[in-house]
């Protein structure tokens, strides 16, 4: 195990996921792959230690980037405006200030709203994360784009490497063999692959 992350998701009862060193290190060398070296990254951590993502923003900054993590509880406005990385919950990137140095948006963990697509710096690159604490907390990566639509906001993507993602029909009868929905057709996803934690 790398650790035990307690959430309750969407049941209201607490559970302890035991997220594995595997998932951890598949999620890095994806951000790797995906962004490449850049000791010059500045990746600001806009939540506290105890959620999730502040795994990927202390590993994904010092592992892949090489550069450093600024915690952005009271950043001073010199220290803010060196930011060229953040990753968040839309809620939040929506009612801040985002710095005008910040190159790269990463959200995840709620809807993707037009306010908070909006939020990101002209020119910034910004992806739709999603995905559980049980699948090492993002499973599917989806680009957004300044023309993006509302609905396409909803996308999540494709799925990160080594994880499996498949959208199956949430309303089949008990028992029956899950139905593989076509592409655009809403359902429940069903994930799996290397970031899945045990049980």
């Amino acid at each position: 195990l790398a650790y035990v992350m307690y959430t309750s998701g969407s049941t209201g009862k607490p559970k302890g996921v035991m997220v594995e060193h595997a998932g951890c290190t598949n999620i890095l060398h994806a951000a790797l792959a995906h962004y490449g070296r850049d000791p010059s990254a500045r990746f600001g951590m806009m939540t506290p230690y105890v959620f999730d993502i502040s795994f990927y923003n202390i590993f994904c900054s010092l592992a892949v980037f090489g550069g450093s993590c600024v915690l952005l509880d009271m950043p001073t406005e010199a220290e803010a405006e060196r930011i060229t990385h953040i990753a968040g919950v839309p809620s939040v990137l929506a009612a801040i200030r985002v710095p005008p140095s910040v190159l790269h948006v990463e959200v995840g963990g709620e809807a993707l709203t037009r306010a908070a697509a909006d939020a990101a710096p002209a020119g910034a690159r910004v992806f739709n994360y999603y995905g559980p604490v049980e699948v090492t907390q993002w499973a599917t990566r989806q680009p957004v784009h300044e023309a993006t639509s509302v609905r396409q906001l909803a996308s999540i993507g494709k799925p990160l490497p080594n994880v499996t993602c498949y959208v199956v029909a949430h309303d089949a009868p008990p028992g029956a063999p899950a139905a593989l929905q076509p592409i655009g057709v809403w359902g429940e996803p069903w994930l799996g692959g290397v970031q899945a934690a045990p049980g």
